[in-house]
């Protein structure tokens, strides 16, 4: 079995089932970032979801390095947790869900085919987010980082002055107006 990262390396077959982890994490790390970028989410569960899913992309990252024998397979359990609780909240949410096949009576995650697609294997939380070719990836990542921090400010948990704070440094490492929310 190859990585699914896509890295082209033969899997140890004691290490499939992290490869196979490995894979069913990305794909819901697809579904949430599809969801987050193409959605506008009230502040609170925007926030709720980009906690969810960097939780995720931490598993991603610590599964990758078991697949590539950087270290032991302790990240499997960690992620089948990370999962448990990922499709518990997607299964509250109608537009992440469709009807499972006729033998089963639950919803299952939606990804079409063109979502997967879009899948970006080293940071699928980054699927539908990340920058497109000739765009600045660091000043993608500030705006996404200052709309977190307005989410927050919305849900009340950082005060205006510190909304302004974190504004007024984004204009001084970017050099300009770190497009206004």
């Amino acid at each position: 079995m190859k990585c699914f990262c896509g890295c082209g390396i033969d899997v140890p077959r004691r290490l499939t089932d992290a490869n196979l982890r490995l894979s069913e994490v990305s794909i819901e790390l697809l579904a949430w970032d599809k969801h987050r970028t193409l959605k506008q989410l009230p502040p609170a569960e925007a926030i709720e979801t980009d906690a969810l899913i960097d939780e995720g992309a931490n598993c991603h990252l610590r599964l990758l390095r078991v697949v590539h024998g950087e270290t032991d397979e302790s990240a499997v359990p960690q992620a089948d947790e990370w999962l448990h609780d990922s499709q518990e909240r997607w299964k509250k949410i109608p537009d992440m869900t469709e009807r499972s096949w006729p033998l089963y009576s639950g919803r299952s995650l939606r990804v079409t085919p063109d979502d997967v697609e879009q899948l970006y294997r080293l940071r699928p939380d980054r699927s539908f987010s990340r920058p497109e070719p000739g765009e600045d990836p660091e000043a993608t990542e500030m705006a996404r980082q200052l709309a977190s921090l307005r989410n927050l400010h919305a849900a009340g948990l950082l005060t205006k002055a510190e909304l302004h704070a974190a504004e007024e440094r984004a204009r001084r490492i970017g050099g300009g107006d770190p497009a206004p929310g």
